[in-house]
């Protein structure tokens, strides 16, 4: 799985966020493009549901995402007791939040950090490369490999015009280029 990431904004971006996720038991792996929360956002709700399979990213995404999904946990837990309040004054039954901090501090002992352009066996037959994204510190795109065929993951790319920030990489291959919808 590519990416695990909450929706926000929108219109029922609650609701998509509480819809299941796939199977636990059916993930093999997850590989993290870069540490927003609209990437790794639903990786809490993955280990809530049972996963305890590798999470695949950058030393860099690791570190920032696991802040990131802490502060989420935090701000979810005080949302929830914001509209609990609210909801206890008009008889209305009590929300939970999405998941807690305890399903946040399983996340660093289950990444394997991979260095950019080093190629790792994701999964059975799978092999992924993470490459240069240019979009934040530790971001990448993925290039996953099986049976021949070649998927590219771009996650986001850019800006070009950060001094701190590297330019992404673009690549060699001729590739067919489609659209994929995240979860």
């Amino acid at each position: 799985m590519v990416d695990v990431g909450l929706f926000q904004g929108g219109q029922n971006s609650e609701a998509k966020n509480r819809s299941p996720l796939v199977d636990a038991g059916a993930v093999d792996a997850v590989l993290l493009t870069h540490a927003h929360l609209d990437h790794t956002g639903r990786v809490p709700l993955l280990i809530k549901a049972g996963y305890s399979g590798p999470i695949y990213a950058t030393s860099a995404t690791v570190d920032l995402a696991d802040i990131v999904l802490k502060d989420s946990a935090k701000l979810q837990a005080q949302d929830a007791e914001r509209m609990n309040r609210k909801r206890k004054d008009k008889g209305g039954p009590p929300v939970e939040p999405l998941y807690g901090i305890e399903h946040t501090e399983p996340f660093r002992g289950m990444t394997r950090q991979v260095r950019l352009q080093q190629t790792v066996p994701a999964a059975k037959g799978i092999t992924a490369r993470w490459f240069e994204a240019g979009h934040m510190l530790g971001s990448s795109s993925i290039e996953l490999n099986a049976e021949g065929k070649t998927v590219v993951f771009s996650g986001d790319l850019g800006p070009t015009t950060l001094p701190i920030l590297r330019e992404y990489e673009r690549l060699k291959k001729e590739a067919q280029v489609g659209s994929f919808r995240s979860l």
